[in-house]
């Protein structure tokens, strides 16, 4: 069976992939991004999250997507994205990568220090106008990649 090309728009770096914290646990996984695989398919959402310190911050949280609906939360957006939550809320992107399992020491490290790293390419359109969001996409894009 021949594989579909990857997708070829922008990629996003989702981290904590590999943690419980920020709520990526539930009542059936321990750590709900354990169950991420490469061609996984994740929602992002803007949303606040309760801190260690009991603080709350805006954070662009990744949802797990299992047969057309959302199911667990499995990591959020690295810090970089933070400025652009709003453009990326309810963006759908697929995990083309994932860092633990590359070949390459530098990227399992980084992965490790951030406990689970995958990329993911946003698989719907670009937002037309929005030349500061798709800047910042473009230029991430080339930065990751394996």
């Amino acid at each position: 069976m021949k594989m579909p090309p990857r997708p070829c728009g922008a990629t996003v770096l989702v981290v904590g992939i590999q943690s419980a914290d920020l709520n990526c646990s539930c009542g059936f996984h321990d750590i709900c991004g354990d169950q991420v695989k490469e061609n996984s398919l994740l929602r992002f959402e803007k949303r606040v999250v309760e801190t260690d310190k009991s603080e709350y911050l805006w954070h662009g949280v990744a949802f797990l997507v299992l047969d057309g609906g959302i199911s667990c939360c499995v990591g959020r957006l690295a810090p970089i994205y933070d400025k652009t939550l709003d453009h990326l809320d309810g963006r759908l992107a697929q995990v083309t990568l994932l860092f633990s399992d590359s070949s390459c020491p530098e990227k399992i490290e980084y992965s490790r220090s951030n406990k689970g790293v995958c990329l993911a390419t946003l698989v719907d359109t670009t937002i037309p106008g929005d030349r500061a969001l798709n800047s910042l996409l473009r230029s991430i894009e080339g930065n990751y990649g394996d």
